[in-house]
């Protein structure tokens, strides 16, 4: 598979980004995600067409409350891999691949996730979730809602 890897160096000094890439490799792509603070865990997801950058702003908030910040950058988007084939992109590939990914972290637990990409995505760490935790879901177009799985 032909993909694009956008070049370090285009990241550099990027205003208020100070944050280490940290990566996994899925189906020979690597993706990219970052991985700041500890405690229970928010899960990220961007939206399109935007990257982790967009939690710029959230995230060393949610670090000092106590929280370990996960921020994954879909596939064709910010640090990760960008496959060539436009036919490579499908929402189902996407959701794919996004589950792989967090499949290669460590987890304590996912206490919330925060979500603009596509409600699927949300699918992606409910296997990560127990039972006692109580996962909070923002999505773009609605209030904040609770839910346990």
């Amino acid at each position: 598979m032909d993909v694009h890897r956008t070049p370090h160096e285009r990241f550099a000094d990027l205003p208020g980004y100070p944050y280490a890439p940290h990566y996994a490799d899925v189906d020979g792509l690597r993706l990219h995600h970052l991985d700041e603070g500890s405690g229970p865990t928010v899960l990220c997801f961007h939206g399109e067409p935007s990257w982790s950058y967009l939690y710029r702003h959230m995230l060393d908030a949610l670090v000092a409350t106590g929280h370990r910040v996960v921020c994954p950058d879909l596939v064709g988007f910010g640090r990760s891999d960008k496959p060539t084939d436009p036919g490579w992109y499908t929402y189902e590939r996407h959701v794919e691949t996004m589950t792989a990914h967090i499949d290669h972290l460590t987890w304590s637990g996912i206490r919330s996730y925060i979500g603009g990409f596509c409600p699927r995505l949300v699918e992606c760490p409910q296997q990560h979730q127990s039972q006692e935790n109580r996962q909070e879901s923002t999505q773009p177009d609605e209030a904040p809602r609770s839910s346990t799985f």
